[in-house]
């Protein structure tokens, strides 16, 4: 008659990912989950597998993503609704070169929310609350960036709240 054998899952003292051992092959220090880990990634906590705190470039990569998120939604200049995504960056900066080269150049600017006559104090207006609105997520990417460094923010949801803090 076959023996039957139970299989173990196994946690190192550090709590990584062990192995998957029969009956009383456990290694020795490791502890018996009980469970097995949904992927080799995870890390044992005493009663359950749970994810691995997030690496400082995970970090970092999130922290990119909410800035850029944040820059390219748009600014609103007075009653306008402005669009800025890079292209909208860029004829932003086309318009302000042609405002400065020329005083009496006026344009009909299309916003997210119509079309707005403005001349060339207006485009410059639009341009710089445009480029304080880029600069102020800049800003505070670098500021939470720096957190990260530190590690001062140490989880997705800290980089998320932090970044709003910064602004």
């Amino acid at each position: 008659m076959a023996m039957i054998q139970t299989v173990r899952y196994a946690a190192r003292p550090d709590g990584t990912f062990a192995g998957t051992y029969v009956d009383a092959l456990m290694p020795d220090g490791c502890t018996d989950t009980g469970i097995a880990p949904v992927d080799g990634r995870q890390i044992w906590n005493g009663s359950a597998w749970g994810d691995p705190a997030p690496l400082a470039e995970d970090l970092e990569a999130h922290l990119a993503s909410i800035r850029y998120d944040r820059e390219v939604a748009g600014v609103t200049v007075g009653s306008m609704e402005i669009s800025t995504d890079r292209d909208s960056q860029a004829k932003i900066l086309a318009a302000r070169v042609a405002a400065m080269t020329d005083p009496g150049f006026a344009t009909t600017w299309k916003a997210a929310n119509g079309f707005f006559p403005l001349d060339a104090a207006g485009i410059v207006g639009m341009s710089d609350a445009a480029l304080a609105h880029v600069n102020t997520c800049f800003a505070a990417e670098a500021s939470v960036s720096a957190l990260i460094d530190e590690e001062g923010v140490v989880d997705l949801a800290g980089v998320e709240a932090a970044f709003i803090a910064a602004l």
